[in-house]
């Protein structure tokens, strides 16, 4: 098992249904199940996570939603940056970089040069991602080369694909984990699933604990994978 991502679904519900002031609430408890993710990979030496932080469509929410998840997030990078270190975890935010918000941009970027080293766990945020407009990223980075005269479109193969994708020399994942009781990719990492194993569970992100990625996995040991064969 070398990369497992997760859809982290249900924060709102979760701080609905035990009627809490205020759905940031509910934000600030799913940062909890993100830890225990990360030190279950660390225990199973599984080398990638990616979870998805924040999604395009997310954009959509309010502002005051919006500034309060970018403050959760700013508060988590300070405090959990040293033990990344300390535990050999690498950090990178994915996603359209042209959004990522100021507040956020000079964090981000010293999360993530301060982890560069840590080769036990690298994991993956995907923010202001999605995966149909990563395609569309490709289609037009491969398009400029071909225009530019740096490649022939005969030359525009599958690698050359996955060269462009803002997950670069990351494995597909065997595993996708969707918390939250739906069972729909929600534009998740489009092209890198096409052979994943899905979990849909009925839990909602902030109860989601090392339980679930232990039956996730035990399921996924028990399936006969012969990618399209």
């Amino acid at each position: 098992m070398q990369h497992i991502a997760i859809i982290m679904d249900g924060n709102r519900r979760w701080a609905l249904n035990n009627k809490l002031q205020t759905v940031m609430m509910g934000h600030k408890k799913g940062a909890e199940s993100v830890k225990k993710s990360i030190q279950w990979c660390l225990d199973n030496k599984v080398k990638y996570l990616s979870l998805y932080t924040f999604s395009l469509e997310n954009m959509k929410r309010t502002e005051e939603e919006k500034s309060g998840i970018w403050s959760i997030m700013v508060d988590a990078i300070k405090e959990e940056t040293d033990d990344l270190v300390r535990e050999g975890v690498s950090i990178k935010f994915l996603g359209d970089q042209s959004l990522f918000p100021d507040l956020l941009c000079k964090k981000i970027e010293h999360v993530e040069k301060k982890t560069s080293e840590g080769q036990k766990l690298h994991v993956q945020a995907m923010f202001f991602y999605g995966g149909q407009q990563e395609i569309v990223h490709v289609v037009k980075s491969l398009a400029d080369k071909v225009k530019e005269g740096k490649i022939l479109s005969d030359d525009i193969t599958l690698d050359t694909v996955k060269e462009s994708l803002w997950t670069a020399d990351i494995p597909d994942p065997e595993i996708v984990i969707r918390s939250g009781g739906f069972s729909r990719m929600s534009n998740f990492l489009t092209f890198q699933t096409a052979y994943s194993e899905l979990f849909f569970l009925d839990v909602l992100w902030p109860d989601f604990n090392e339980s679930h990625l232990n039956d996730c996995v035990k399921k996924f040991d028990m399936i006969q994978r012969n990618f399209g064969q």
